[in-house]
C-alpha cells in the first residue's frame, strides 16, 4: 500500500509497473495529492492510517510525503514558522507517531525520500525534511530509501534530466521541475525496489504460481529464507571416495574397511587410478608402485651403468694418436 502525496501517486504508478510481471504483488495507491503532515485539519494521517490498514490489509506500506509540508504549523493554537525548532519538534512528533502505529502492527515501513526541486529554497527544505524522516523512520525500524542523487546532476543541482535504471540519459522531470516522466517514476521505484523485494520474498517472483505451496519464503520475509543442506567438511587425512566421481549430496555406499587411498599414496607410493574421462587420466598401464625393494634395485641398476661408462676405452689410446689439444 503506496500513502502519501501527489508524489506518493507517481510512485504507485512506477510500483506498478516494475511488479507488472509478479502476479503475486498488488499495489494499492492510496496516496492524498495534497495532504501532508503540517495542515491536518485538511487530512490528519495519524487518524487515517489505521483504517486504511484494517481495510487493505498490506503486507508492507510506502510513505513518499513532504512536497506540502513548507508551510506554517500550528502548535497550541499558535503558528509557527518552516522549520522553526517549534517546527520542527512538532512535525517530527507527526511523523514519529504514524511510524510508531505501522511498527507497533509489525507492518513493515518503506519510506521513499523526497527528491531535489527546481527551487533552491524548496530544495534546501527538502533535504531537512530528509533528515527528520531517516532519523525517526530508522528509530521506528523502517527502511529510509534516499534518491536525492538521482536527480541531481554531478554538482548535486537539480536536473531535468539524467540517466533512467538503464544507465541511459533521459528525461526524469516535467518542465514544472515538480512531477516525474514516466521514466522518472520508474527510477523511484527503482530505488524502493530493493528494500520491497527483500520484504516481500518469494511474492515478487513471475514464477510464483508453479513454485510449491508451503515450500517457499512468505511475504514479510527474505528471498529464500528456509531449510538449508549443508555439505559436510571434507577429511585432511583421506581422499573421500577416491575417484572425486560422486557430487555433493549424493549416497555413498561406505568403503571396506582397510587401507584408505591416502595411507597407500604416503606409505606404499600408490596413487589412486583417475576416472576414464578425467584430465589426469592419460591412459596405458596403471603406475607401478615404489616400494623399497623396487627403489633398492633402481639404485642397483644406476650403478652398474655409471662402473661400465667409466671403463669404455678412449679410442685414441688405441691407435697412438696425439689428443688434441683444447
Amino acid at each position: 500500500m503506496v500513502v502519501g502525496d501527489f508524489l506518493a501517486s507517481e510512485l504507485a504508478a512506477g510500483l506498478t509497473d516494475a511488479y507488472a510481471k509478479s502476479p503475486g504483488v498488488k499495489v494499492v495507491d492510496k496516496a492524498n495529492g495534497s495532504s501532508g503532515f503540517v495542515r491536518t485539519d485538511f487530512y490528519d494521517w495519524g487518524a487515517s492510517i489505521g483504517s486504511l490498514l484494517d481495510t487493505v490489509k498490506p503486507s508492507v506500506v510506502v510513505m513518499m510525503i513532504g512536497s506540502n509540508d513548507r508551510q506554517q504549523i500550528t502548535v497550541d493554537g499558535k503558528s509557527e514558522p518552516v522549520r522553526s525548532d517549534e517546527w520542527v519538534e512538532e512535525y517530527s512528533k507527526r511523523v514519529r507517531a504514524f511510524a510508531k502505529i505501522l511498527d507497533d502492527r509489525h507492518i513493515p515501513l518503506v519510506w521513499v525520500g523526497v527528491p531535489s526541486f527546481r527551487s533552491a529554497s524548496m530544495s534546501s527544505d527538502m533535504l531537512a525534511l530528509n533528515d527528520i524522516y531517516q532519523k525517526i523512520v530508522g528509530e521506528e525500524k523502517g527502511s529510509f530509501v534516499d534518491i536525492w542523487d538521482g536527480f541531481v546532476d554531478d554538482n548535486g543541482a537539480f536536473t531535468l534530466t539524467g540517466p533512467d535504471v538503464n544507465g541511459q540519459p533521459t528525461r526524469l522531470r516535467l518542465d514544472d521541475g515538480i512531477n516525474f516522466s514516466r521514466a522518472g517514476k520508474a527510477k523511484i521505484a527503482f530505488y524502493a525496489e530493493k528494500d520491497l523485494n527483500r520484504l516481500l520474498g518469494d511474492a515478487v517472483s513471475p514464477d510464483i504460481a508453479s513454485l510449491p505451496s508451503g515450500n517457499g519464503s512468505q511475504p514479510g520475509s527474505p528471498v529464500g529464507e528456509g531449510p538449508t543442506e549443508r555439505t559436510q567438511p571434507i577429511p585432511l587425512d583421506d581422499q573421500g571416495t577416491g575417484d572425486n566421481s560422486v557430487l555433493a549430496g549424493a549416497t555413498v555406499t561406505p568403503a571396506l574397511a582397510g587401507e584408505t587411498p591416502m595411507e597407500k599414496l604416503t606409505a606404499e607410493g600408490i596413487g589412486s587410478t583417475p576416472p576414464s574421462g578425467r584430465a589426469d587420466n592419460f591412459g596405458g598401464p596403471a603406475p607401478r608402485p615404489v616400494t623399497a625393494k623396487s627403489a633398492d634395485e633402481d639404485a642397483i641398476t644406476r650403478i652398474i651403468l655409471q662402473s661400465q661408462q667409466q671403463q669404455t676405452v678412449d679410442p685414441g689410446a688405441i691407435t697412438g694418436a696425439a689428443p688434441s689439444i683444447p
